[in-house]
């Protein structure tokens, strides 16, 4: 029990030993530090300058224009004459399919034409011939069979009014007894001969007229469908479809531009977008913000752009476009349900390249300070200068010149814009040449200290 005792007493007094020392080399670090001043990255001397709030984000450089290369074929890819990366212009062959059968396809329909509109030409020159000659036969005086029974028609008149009036002439004579009753029955029967030989030759005509307007009506059709038939495009118009589509079987670049991506694959057939193309012409930086962040960035805002190709290269920019919804990525509920997986959301925003100099390509990394806030003419002081007193108001030291030493004050002051590591602060004894302490934790008020 006492050799227990003991040991205690003894670890107790090597551990008062250690304080001992440490509080002795920290007396004697800044009785050093006294004596020699503060050094220059101690103290703050204040100078009116600008107080930026800013956000530093990472991201990449990308095209805002960027354009899916499709193709209607479903032809065999024959050839994928590019890669990614790979500079293409407007035009510029970026693969081939295969034609064979479209070739064949199109010799043959072409053939297949070339003998059908000699066909349908001979057939509407026929049916012009005679649609013609029923136009020329429908004319007054020019149809012989019209002529004919249009003078059978007339002596059948003559023949009429002629055994009319005998037959009224006889009536009158019986009466009188001029004649007998059998004369008187003859002329009535040559009476109604007439006229029945009269109404016959006139339904001849009608009819020799009916034929002419219906054999002219049937020419002027034929002659309508044959001319429809020798002008119908829809053969030439199946030729020029398959025409287009062995065009379409040399995939073309619709723009300059990066190859971004390649989807084809030689050998299967082409389908969907086979490859895409990044315009150069229009560049922008897609930068990561995250949640935290993510509602203190507007539209509008400026934007100072670096990559590690550009080095100190301060590159202008503006926010132009924010994602409403986080990246996919950071979407996943399964992520979410998994405590290990539940890292912060961050959501792309759109930054518009402002100088046209830039030098920025396409896949660049590339780093952002977003420009939350800038006020110029303006005093700032390093975060850790700042502390609360016991009323909680913001306070700082600083020294003023006193004999050959500096006094230490402590003076309250408003914060103001902040950035990363300074602080925008006012007050009453705020002004170009006052002394702040960096570290005012390592001071008392009241102190006179030695400034370098």
């Amino acid at each position: 029990m006492i050799s227990v005792n003991f040991n205690v007493h003894r670890k107790l007094k090597f551990f008062i030993f250690i304080i001992i020392i440490l509080i002795l080399s920290t007396t004697v670090v800044m009785a050093s530090i006294l004596k020699s001043g503060l050094q220059s990255d101690a103290y703050t001397v204040l100078k009116k300058g600008s107080s930026i709030n800013k956000i530093n984000v990472k991201g990449q450089i990308e095209s805002d224009n960027t354009a899916e290369v499709y193709t209607t074929s479903s032809n065999i890819i024959k050839e994928i004459k590019v890669k990614i990366g790979d500079e293409v212009k407007s035009g510029d062959i970026l693969a081939l399919l295969d034609t064979k059968d479209l070739q064949k396809e199109i010799e043959q329909m072409e053939a297949s034409l070339k003998t059908t509109q000699a066909t349908n030409k001979s057939k509407l020159d026929n049916a012009q011939k005679a649609y013609d000659n029923a136009e020329k036969l429908s004319r007054e005086g020019e149809n012989s069979q019209i002529a004919a029974a249009e003078g059978a028609v007339n002596a059948a008149k003559l023949d009429l009014d002629d055994k009319k009036n005998t037959y009224e002439d006889n009536k009158v004579l019986f009466q009188c007894g001029a004649i007998s009753e059998q004369d008187l029955n003859k002329s009535e029967i040559s009476f109604k001969n007439a006229q029945d030989t009269y109404s016959e030759s006139s339904v001849a005509l009608n009819n020799i007229k009916d034929k002419v307007n219906l054999d002219l009506n049937t020419a002027k059709s034929n002659y309508e469908q044959a001319k429809f038939l020798y002008e119908d495009k829809s053969q030439q118009i199946a030729i020029e479809r398959k025409k287009q589509q062995f065009s379409d079987c040399t995939v073309l670049a619709p723009a300059d531009g990066i190859i971004s991506s390649v989807n084809g694959v030689e050998g299967n057939p082409a389908s969907g977008s086979l490859l895409q193309i990044q315009s150069t012409d229009n560049i922008v930086a897609i930068m990561e913000v995250k949640e935290a962040d993510i509602d203190k960035v507007k539209n509008g805002q400026k934007v100072k752009v670096k990559t590690d190709s550009t080095g100190d290269k301060i590159i202008q920019g503006e926010i132009i476009k924010i994602e409403d919804i986080a990246k996919e990525e950071d979407n996943d509920m399964l992520k979410l349900k998994d405590d290990s997986n539940d890292e912060e959301a961050k959501f792309e925003v759109k930054i518009k390249i402002k100088d046209l100099n830039h030098k920025l390509k396409i896949g660049m990394k590339a780093t952002a300070d977003i420009i939350l806030e800038e006020k110029n003419n303006v005093y700032k002081v390093p975060y850790e200068s700042i502390f609360k007193d016991k009323n909680d108001n913001n306070c700082i030291y600083i020294a003023e010149k006193k004999n050959k030493g500096y006094l230490i004050k402590h003076v309250s002051v408003a914060k103001g814009t902040e950035s990363d590591s300074y602080v925008e602060v006012t007050g009453k004894h705020i002004k170009d040449g006052v002394i702040v302490l960096n570290n005012p934790l390592d001071h008392e008020v009241g102190e006179t200290i030695k400034i370098k």
